[in-house]
């Protein structure tokens, strides 16, 4: 959070340790941030993919539709751009971090290397779960052999996991992948993949995280929620769920 002074304005901190103001006139020109980094995605869409939106959701890892909205009339349905997906589009074309943040007239050499088929981080499957009846994997098979997810990733220590049976389906289908990042932070309403002192291995909606519980939903309506002490926990991972065309051997 910036520092403010005496009459609100924001300040920052600059090399030398020393507080000056931000004079946001000289440096955005009156424009949002959000119109700033449409400005300059439309500036990387012309560049690196011809002008073609549908390319650029496909070198981050989103669907055209999901994009489109950020030039949607629609002010209900708009969506701006936020810092992650930025930092996507910046390391997809290889612009530095925070291109995206600043106006530009033009993109000049950065991201002179870029091809059109960028090389996105291999995630490695680690191996294959079977999905008990109860929601639990009754069995993790290592494989260090089964090949990658390709998909954007930040995280070094990312890794997936081959999901097979059909108890958690219709959310998800034997076959697809679980990609799990330890260093994301964990989302309420989104995917964990949780490992317990007792041997039990799953993947659930996340509901509640505090001190004195952590309360997980089953995605099929099969299975009771579940509710956990924090001191039962082994590991508990962000995920996400991808359909096997992600996948890569």
């Amino acid at each position: 959070m910036n520092q403010k002074d005496s009459c609100g304005q924001d300040l920052f901190i600059d090399q030398t340790g020393e507080y000056d103001q931000i004079d946001y006139k000289n440096i955005i020109n009156s424009m949002t941030i959000s119109e700033i980094r449409l400005k300059n995605t439309e500036k990387v869409i012309d560049r690196f993919f011809n002008g073609n939106k549908s390319s650029l959701a496909k070198a981050i890892g989103k669907f055209p539709t999901y994009i489109s909205k950020w030039w949607t009339e629609n002010e209900t349905t708009r969506r701006n751009i936020g810092s992650t997906t930025a930092r996507l589009i910046e390391n997809a074309v290889g612009l530095e971090k925070g291109w995206l943040d600043i106006q530009h007239d033009q993109i000049g050499d950065q991201g002179a290397n870029y091809s059109a088929s960028p090389a996105l981080p291999k995630i490695p499957v680690s191996g294959t779960a079977q999905l008990g009846d109860d929601g639990h994997w009754d069995f993790i098979e290592p494989n260090h052999a089964d090949g990658f997810i390709i998909l954007p990733s930040t995280d070094p220590n990312a890794y997936s996991l081959r999901l097979k049976g059909d108890s958690m389906r219709p959310a998800i289908k034997s076959g697809w992948y679980a990609v799990c990042e330890p260093k994301h932070d964990l989302v309420l309403g989104e995917y964990v993949h949780v490992t317990t002192n007792d041997g039990r291995s799953m993947v659930k909606e996340l509901l509640i995280l505090n001190d004195n519980q952590i309360v997980l939903e089953s995605v099929n309506e099969d299975h009771k929620r579940i509710t956990l002490d924090p001191a039962e926990i082994g590991t508990m991972h962000y995920a996400f769920i991808v359909p096997p065309s992600k996948h890569s051997l």
